[in-house]
């Protein structure tokens, strides 16, 4: 009798263990059809959380199969009212957020990504203060949104850190989209650093990850920067294939704004290798879909890229009112570095057409409001072209001290390129001041940083200047 009480509870044991596994493969089965539904047309800009899905198959998994297979159907056809009445308001509330019906979500960590997602990074910084943490998929998300404001404010190895210990943390969890979306962001990082082994590692498995649970548009977004991090490295044929694959996926799950913005990468290229008509064609066609999606970011870029082809071709008024038309589409946007930079641009167009006052003017309103904000545009280059605008006016003594300021920018950022071109300006500006002894200390110092910066091109440049 004993030994058959002790097989008895050894066959319950075994009958407990084998119904919650199977509740467990069950919940696992709902959480990726739910996925997959969720991410098939999720567009590349949309919030995404794969603990919420997880949540909702949690709860879904009590349900018998015949009704639950019914309302997965609706659901993934495009009707999720009768699934989301099934869960708990806060479940459904996400839900409907990544099915694009909008809402506002109460909690930090959700109000802080979705800031993010429209770039506005002082909102979400607000968000986050204070927040404590009670869950390990918090303290990852916290990481993943902690790298994205580094990564905006220029900080590259605190955005990198912070982007590593989230992807483990999400790999531990296994919330694939979030870690592909973390190594994604590390990519970005280190394409922003120029260090190419290691952000193409990072790029390819966030693009394996999401193509293997059906993110297309995601998976898009890590081709387009796999494609610019070819474009660094004058890689363009492959930067072009990877462009394309991006296009087709973009158009798969019905991304028009990826799409369009697969076409000013496009143009991004073209500029770069010269090829400039091409560059102009494909940046009126992607502004011609923003404008009909009223997208403000995309647009600032396409007026942005219209300047930058303009300057290229020596066009400087129409350089100067691409720039300007860029610049309040980027104030609006909050995208405070790239709005420096259309105002830089400007700066640059009028003092080639002359009118150096209005552009010393722009540069001293963009150290003013610097200094009031961080992000990863490089302050040197106002203080450079303020130096040419004096030099030019013959005014060596503050030239001088302007390229001073530069060069001390540039040694801080170690952009060795840079600190060589402000030398030689020092160079120039102390001979014209009759000082011999510092004109030559500074061409030394240039030939050096030319050296340090590894571009051949500048290198031969600085001698035949310097000589």
């Amino acid at each position: 009798m004993e030994y058959l009480l002790i097989a008895f509870l050894i066959l319950c044991t075994a009958a407990l263990i084998l119904h919650a596994y199977a509740k467990k493969l069950r919940r696992r089965l709902i959480e990726r059809i739910l996925e997959r539904c969720l991410l098939a047309k999720l567009p590349a800009g949309a919030w995404y959380s794969g603990a919420a899905a997880r949540q909702a198959a949690a709860q879904l998994n009590r349900m018998a199969k015949p009704q639950l297979q019914k309302l997965l159907r609706q659901f993934c056809a495009g009707h999720p009212t009768a699934l989301l009445r099934r869960l708990t308001p806060e479940t459904a509330a996400a839900l409907r957020l990544m099915n694009g019906y909008g809402g506002k979500p109460t909690d930090a960590l959700t109000r802080a990504e979705l800031a993010l997602l429209d770039f506005e990074t002082t909102a979400a910084a607000k968000f986050i203060s204070g927040f404590e943490p009670k869950t390990k998929t918090e303290h990852a998300r916290l990481n993943h949104i902690a790298a994205q404001l580094a990564l905006n404010e220029g900080d590259m190895l605190e955005a990198s850190t912070k982007a590593a210990a989230a992807a483990a943390q999400f790999r531990k969890l296994r919330l694939p989209f979030e870690e592909a979306t973390a190594y994604l962001l590390g990519g970005t990082v280190y394409r922003a650093c120029g260090i190419e082994d290691t952000a193409q590692f990072l790029l390819r498995a966030a693009g394996k990850i999401f193509a293997a649970i059906g993110a297309p548009a995601k998976q898009a977004e890590s081709l387009v920067n796999l494609g610019m991090l070819m474009v660094l490295g004058s890689r363009f044929d492959e930067a072009k294939d990877y462009f394309a694959q991006a296009g087709e996926l973009f158009a798969k799950a019905g991304d028009e704004t990826g799409g369009a913005a697969v076409l000013n990468q496009q143009a991004l290229t073209a500029l770069i290798e010269g090829k400039y008509a091409d560059a102009q064609k494909s940046e009126r066609r992607a502004q011609k879909i923003f404008a009909r999606l009223k997208d403000i970011r995309g647009l600032a870029l396409c007026h942005d890229l219209a300047a930058q082809t303009a300057a290229a071709m020596t066009n400087w008024k129409t350089a100067a009112a691409q720039a300007r038309k860029a610049q309040p589409l980027y104030r609006q946007s909050q995208n405070t570095a790239a709005l420096f930079e259309a105002e830089l641009l400007e700066a640059q167009a009028l003092t080639e057409l002359g009118q150096t006052q209005a552009a010393e003017k722009i540069l001293r309103r963009i150290l003013a409001e610097a200094q009031n904000c961080k992000t990863c545009f490089h302050i040197a280059n106002v203080y450079s072209l303020l130096g040419l605008i004096y030099l030019r006016r013959g005014d060596n003594r503050r030239a001088e001290g302007l390229f001073q300021q530069s060069l001390g920018a540039e040694l801080h950022n170690e952009r060795w390129s840079g600190a060589a071109i402000d030398s030689a300006n020092i160079a120039l500006t102390a001979q014209r001041r009759g000082n011999s002894e510092q004109a030559d200390k500074y061409r030394e110092l240039a030939r050096q940083y030319a050296e340090e910066s590894g571009l051949e091109s500048l290198k031969q440049l600085l001698t035949r200047k310097l000589n």
